[in-house]
This record gives structure tokens, sequence and C-alpha cells, in this order.
């Protein structure tokens, strides 16, 4: 009998055999029991294991066909995005100026870069400085790059003051009142009012009136009025004030400096005065 024709090798395995066979594979490389093996609607099988985990063993033919005949790759960009991905990358990366953001933004816009690095897909937005977008930054935008980049710069500026704003916190009402907290638990004990005394006739007790602190008296009676003009026109004068008396003591003592020095110099002419009357005296006696 020939053993190709044996009805033992001739029968196929069944989809749900096959699984179960994956599945002891991977759990004897796990080191687990295979608990339970499931198809689903779609004709693939999951296998659950010992430990919890549940993976996808075998898929269907129909899911493996249309999984390889999908499109796969980059999708295509407009140029819209392209502009926002331009403004998104320059705008988040940290420059110690202004300036050397914008000059990196315009040398951008003015180079061009090899062919293979031209694309209109989604690899731009990404790494718009690795790659060029046709009718951006190849090149062509370079004469009005200036009004461009401040375009941008300006609409950025916006959004971050805009959202700046809905981060401040919110002023909130008054605050509500709060009563102090009472236990209902304990017990209130109510205090018993003394046994009134026999009334007696007392005289009559001058009232003093409390003598007003030193910071009270310290406190106008009246409020300042004055609105915003009144009280920058009072700072102007403060500080004019101030600006004199600083200069005066500046005066005062540079005259001081200036004086100071004048004393040392005559003193120094008085010394060599003397000095010099004292040697010739010397000389006289010396040669009588």
């Amino acid at each position: 009998m020939d053993k190709t024709n044996s009805p033992s090798k001739s029968k196929s395995r069944s989809p749900k055999r096959n699984a179960m066979m994956k599945a002891e594979e991977q759990a004897k490389k796990l080191g687990v029991s295979v608990v339970e093996v499931k198809e689903h609607p779609n004709g693939s099988f999951g296998a659950k294991f010992s430990n919890g985990i549940y993976r996808i063993v075998q898929s269907s033919s129909s899911s493996a066909s249309s999984a390889r005949t999908s499109p796969r790759g980059s999708k295509p960009l407009s140029p819209l995005a392209a502009v926002r991905a331009f403004s998104k990358y320059y705008n988040k990366k940290p420059y110690t100026s202004e300036t050397n953001r914008r000059r990196s933004m315009k040398l951008d816009l003015c180079r061009s870069k090899s062919p293979n690095k031209t694309t209109v897909s989604s690899p731009y937005r990404k790494s718009p400085l690795r790659y060029d977008y046709p009718g951006l930054d190849d090149g062509s935008q370079c004469k009005n790059a200036d009004s461009f980049i401040k375009r941008l710069r300006s609409s950025a500026i916006r959004r971050s003051k805009k959202a700046e704003k809905q981060l401040e916190p919110v002023p909130s009402a008054e605050p509500a009142m709060t009563l102090p907290f009472t236990n209902p638990f304990t017990t209130v004990q109510t205090p018993v009012e003394p046994i009134p005394a026999p009334v007696q006739q007392q005289m009559p007790v001058a009232v003093q009136e409390p003598m007003p602190s030193q910071s009270q008296s310290m406190v106008p009676t009246q409020p300042i009025v004055g609105g915003k003009k009144q009280q920058q026109r009072r700072s102007q004068q403060k500080q004019q004030q101030r600006n004199s008396q600083e200069k005066r003591k500046s005066q005062e003592r540079k005259n001081k400096q200036r004086n100071s020095q004048e004393r040392r110099r005559s003193q120094e002419r008085k010394n060599k005065q003397r000095n010099s009357q004292e040697r010739r005296r010397s000389q006289e006696r010396k040669r009588n």
C-alpha cells in the first residue's frame, strides 16, 4: 500500500487544531498552560493562558490578505498643514533670543535641500528642518521671507497670550460666610442663672470715655479721595522730591571731597615752604 495515499496523511488539520498546537508552543515558551482556545467571528483564534494573558495565535486567511493589500506608508500633507507644522516646529524650539529664531527660520526658507529630501507627505510634519515642502521652504519664499516670518510669529504670540489668559484664575465672588462647627453629639450645658439678691441703692458711677491710642490718633478720620491721575501726580511729586534730595546729598559729598583735597594741598604747600626756608637758613648758618 502506498504511504502517500494513506487516509491519515491525506487529511488536513482543522484550523482549530492548528491554533491549539500554536497555543501549546507559546505556552511552553512562557512556562504556563493553555486554559482556553476561542474562535472569533472573523476566523482568527485566540488563546487564554493560565497566567491571565490572552493572545491571538492564528489569523484567518481573509484578514491576512486584507492586511497585505492595505496601503502602507505616509499620508499626503496639505499646504496649510505644512505651514502650521513649520510654524509649530520653530515656535516651540528653544532659542536664546528672538533674532536667532527669526534667523534660523529665514535660513530654512531660503535654502533648498536635495531632491530626495523634498516631500509632500507626513514626514515633513515631524521635522521641517530635515525635509523641504515644495512652495514653502525650498527657496521660493525667500523674497518675502521677512513678512512671512513676521506673520507667523505674530499669530504664535497671539495664541500664546490667549492660552495664558485662559490659564489665569478667575476672580471668585465674595467668600461665603462659614458658621462655626458644632458637634451634634455633644451635650450643651445651659448656664444656671443665679438667684437675684435684694436690690440695693447704688451711687451713680461716672463713666470715663477711653482715650484714643496713638495708632488710632494717627489714622485720618476722612478717607483719602482721589482718582488714578491724582495718585500718579502724587507719586511723581514724591519721586521728584526723592531725586532732588539725592542730588543735593551727592553735591554735598562732592563739595566735602573737594574741600578736603584743597586743605590737603594747601597743607602740603605750607610744609614745602617751611622746609625750603629751614634749608636756606641752615645753609646761611654754615657759611657764617
